[in-house]
């Protein structure tokens, strides 16, 4: 986010007593940290997830529509959930991470939340067993 937030890498090089004086480069974090979770997680990511889960569940039969009133319905679960892992990771990341530790951390974030979103909302509507779902989806 250079364009965003110019002083980024400047900030992040400092020590910390001097991060904690660098007003300037403290907004940037949470601007940073405001673009991907307020913005990135409920406008993209869960509306994304659904979509695709939708298709998943029903292909053909699929409808963008459906899959937007379950994020709706969904949302005030999911957003408070999701921001409550992000939001101290990405504000450890973009404050604190040295640039070389920025993909591990994420990645390391996303495998935890990729397992936890799949075990509380990647579940099929349907009653079939797991196996049964693959079968009928992939013959399709």
């Amino acid at each position: 986010m250079p364009r965003v937030c110019p002083a980024a890498i400047v900030f992040l090089e400092k020590p910390f007593r001097e991060k904690l004086r660098d007003t300037v480069g403290l907004k940037q974090v949470a601007v940073q940290n405001f673009l991907e979770n307020g913005v990135n997680n409920p406008l993209l990511y869960f509306p994304i997830f659904y979509t695709i889960q939708e298709f998943l569940n029903k292909g053909a039969e699929a409808k963008v529509g459906n899959a937007l009133k379950k994020y709706v319905n969904n949302a005030h679960e999911d957003i408070p959930a999701i921001w409550s892992v992000w939001v101290p990771v990405q504000f450890f990341n973009f404050g604190f991470s040295p640039l070389w530790m920025r993909v591990p951390v994420v990645a390391m974030t996303s495998a935890f939340w990729t397992a936890y979103v799949s075990i509380t909302r990647g579940g099929s509507p349907s009653k079939e067993e797991p196996q049964e779902a693959i079968v009928r989806t992939m013959s399709r």
